[in-house]
This record gives C-alpha cells, structure tokens and sequence, in this order.
C-alpha cells in the first residue's frame, strides 16, 4: 500500500481487517473501534424508537 494511502487511512502499528461482503477493509483498530460504537448506538436507538411503535423485533 502506498504511503500516502496509510498515512490518510492512518494506518501505523494497530490494525484491523475487516470483511465486507467479498472484499476486506483495512482500518486504523482505534477508528474501528469508535466507528462499531457510533453505529451500535445508531442501532440501539433505531431499535427502541421501534418498540415506541409497537414493533416486536425478535434477535
């Protein structure tokens, strides 16, 4: 990988691979981590505004 793509993905000692489908994204493990936060969050609250609603969601 070039060095100006790992210097823009900010990529340096800890990294994660994670796949997507067919293909893989490589991300910095602390962006990562951050980006699982925002969306479990996203997805807590879309979960509850459900139940709000009446909607029975079984996981």
């Amino acid at each position: 990988m070039p060095p100006y793509l790992r210097t823009y993905a900010q990529l340096d000692k800890d990294l994660v691979l994670a796949g997507v489908g067919e293909k893989f994204e490589i991300w910095n493990q602390n962006k990562f981590e951050e980006r699982r936060r925002q969306v479990g969050l996203r997805i807590d609250a879309d979960l509850a505004a459900l139940a709000d609603m009446g909607v029975k969601i079984k996981l």
